[in-house]
């Protein structure tokens, strides 16, 4: 079902780096473990970031060694069907993914 402007979105990414608490390669997180932002984790609609405030957790998903969890609340602006991506400044996923937005 797409998603409404204002809604909570759950994202899922691998690759995202280290998180507080680290873990080791392969480890089985138990709990939450944020990411270690010493640069600024963004979500990107549109090539555009979404503001900081709007991402609720960025980190491992418990239970799933490797899988991130991306918690963001879209923001009431959000165009329909934008292009979305995730990571670091210098790091973004690539442009090829869309998030679907309905009014």
């Amino acid at each position: 079902a797409p998603a409404r402007p204002g809604q909570v979105v759950i994202l899922w990414a691998t690759g995202l780096g280290p998180t507080i608490p680290s873990l080791r390669p392969g480890e089985l997180p138990r709990g939450a473990a944020p990411l270690d932002q010493k640069v600024p984790f963004e979500v990107r609609l549109n090539d555009v970031p979404i503001p900081n405030g709007n991402i609720l957790y960025a980190g491992v998903a418990p239970g799933f060694a490797g899988l991130y969890q991306i918690n963001v609340l879209l923001p009431e602006d959000t165009p329909l069907n934008p292009s979305i991506r995730v990571g670091y400044p210098n790091a973004l996923s690539a442009v090829s993914q869309t998030i679907y937005v309905t009014p």
